[in-house]
């Protein structure tokens, strides 16, 4: 089950590496390597809207990061494997750019 965590957006991207397209190739396959966690991202823009996201440990070519699903991705990923997120350790997930995005294939 993922874990609730409130942190602020500075610290987010000091602290980990997180995929994208600038931290990964083309047609990379990356696997889940501990359980998700939701993070709750402190309103340092003083708009009134609290945001949170989806963090997942994976691995990828052999190096640690931290990767945010979009809503789109996340709908794939529990419609392939469920909504409990624990079950997704181990899963591998194949990513491909696509103009400046990531698309994502669970394996």
């Amino acid at each position: 089950m993922a874990q609730v965590y409130k942190i602020t957006i500075g610290n987010i991207f000091e602290e980990q590496k997180y995929l994208s397209v600038k931290t990964s190739k083309d047609a990379d396959i990356f696997e889940i390597c501990a359980g998700a966690q939701y993070v709750k991202i402190d309103d340092v823009f003083n708009i009134g809207t609290k945001k949170r996201i989806l963090n997942i440990p994976v691995l990828v070519n052999g190096q640690s990061m931290i990767w945010s699903p979009s809503n789109k991705q996340g709908r794939q990923l529990i419609e392939k494997w469920g909504k409990e997120t624990d079950g997704w350790i181990g899963k591998k997930i194949q990513l491909f750019h696509l103009e400046n995005k990531m698309l994502i294939k669970p394996l």
